[in-house]
């Protein structure tokens, strides 16, 4: 009878701890579409290049996730943003320049 308890008691404690790990990349998918979608009502995207913007800032969210230095997360800070600056045509990017916000958000 013990060991039939202990048995449920561990199959919930796992089912609980991937329930939680699902939450969390749930979480960042939800902030990089809604990143993406501000993004994409101030210029106008491919979805080749939508759907890449899309998991570079998932990335970005789950990196950013994790319990990390001031030095590695402004490492990061710079990877999304050469990334940013590489992937938009001059116009694109004079475009997202022209609002501050929206860059800064993009990238932190």
């Amino acid at each position: 009878m013990k060991r039939i308890f202990l048995t449920f008691v561990l199959l919930f404690a796992f089912g609980a701890s991937s329930n939680a790990q699902e939450n969390k990349v749930t979480e960042a998918e939800k902030l990089a579409k809604a990143e993406v979608n501000a993004l994409v009502k101030v210029i106008t995207l491919d979805s080749s290049i939508e759907n890449s913007f899309l998991d570079l800032l998932k990335y970005k969210h789950e990196a950013l996730s994790k319990s990390i230095t001031v030095e590695e997360k402004t490492e990061i800070y710079n990877t999304i943003e050469s990334k940013i600056v590489n992937s938009l045509t001059p116009e694109q990017l004079t475009i997202l320049k022209s609002k501050p916000e929206l860059f800064e958000d993009l990238i932190k």
